[in-house]
């Protein structure tokens, strides 16, 4: 089991040894109104989750026990403006980030470090190590049990007219040719930290970039949608207009 960084350098930390447990539960956040003196009562859901919270029980021995805990705590303590990688499952993992963690020295256990950690899922798919890069002549399937997010779409504006991405669910993300001023690379990411100045950041959705610089003016046709690709389904189901060359990279996609 390990944690490391989503974006950049892994700097990654492997759990000397396993967890003891490993508490995931997820909630749906479908609203509930209750109808008074009635047994009929009001639901409404659209499939999302609340942010799902992950609870590690474990403990850390040996001379670097120490050194090890200082570790864990970094990655669930102190870096809230990185997006992290949980993985429990050696080729899948959740990506969040650490809300906190605390170690008990017991003086019957010498020589041991038992610690609670918790992690927080942004993303409410369980996602592949394996990253995928399709093109228009090269689709890739999600081969797991669960739609999944694109990850990345890169490519070069063809000069002329909006740029169009559509998917099965009926998203549709527009970029207003009033952006570009030639033929530019585009880049949409599906999740990016943005710096908002003063060591702060936030997490954005549709990241978009023009010529390598973020710009502002994405428009979604779904409010905070992000494009996906259904479960068993292929790239060739992302329908791109006025990019050329474009590559398209999603993990296959699983539930909890």
């Amino acid at each position: 089991m390990k944690i490391e960084n989503y974006e950049g350098t892994a700097d990654t930390f492997t759990f000397p040894t396993p967890p003891n447990s490993f508490d995931d539960q997820g909630e749906s956040n479908a609203q509930v109104t209750e109808v008074p003196y009635q047994n009929l009562h009001i639901q409404v859901g659209g499939g999302g989750l609340k942010p799902k919270s992950i609870v590690l029980q474990g403990h850390l021995f040996g001379l670097n026990r120490n050194s090890n805990y200082r570790e864990l705590a970094k990655h669930f303590i102190f870096e809230d403006d990185k997006l992290k990688k949980l993985y429990f499952e050696e080729d899948k993992f959740y990506l969040g980030y650490g809300v906190s963690c605390r170690k008990t020295n017991s003086g019957q256990r010498v020589g041991f470090i038992d610690y609670v950690a918790n992690f927080r899922q942004l993303c409410p798919v369980l996602l592949s190590d394996t990253q995928k890069t399709a093109d228009s002549s090269n689709p890739q399937t999600n081969e797991g049990n669960f739609y999944t997010f694109i990850e990345e779409i890169t490519g070069n504006y063809v000069g002329s007219g909006d740029v169009t991405i559509t998917d099965s669910y009926g998203l549709t993300l527009k970029i207003p040719s009033g952006l570009f001023s030639g033929t530019e690379t585009v880049k949409i990411k599906f999740v990016y930290m943005v710096d908002a100045g003063s060591f702060v950041k936030y997490t954005s959705y549709n990241y978009l970039e023009i010529g390598g610089s973020s710009a502002n003016g994405l428009q979604n046709s779904k409010g905070f949608g992000s494009l996906r690709i259904a479960e068993g389904a292929s790239s060739s189901t992302i329908n791109i207009s006025n990019l050329s060359g474009y590559s398209i990279k999603f993990r296959d996609g699983y539930t909890a």
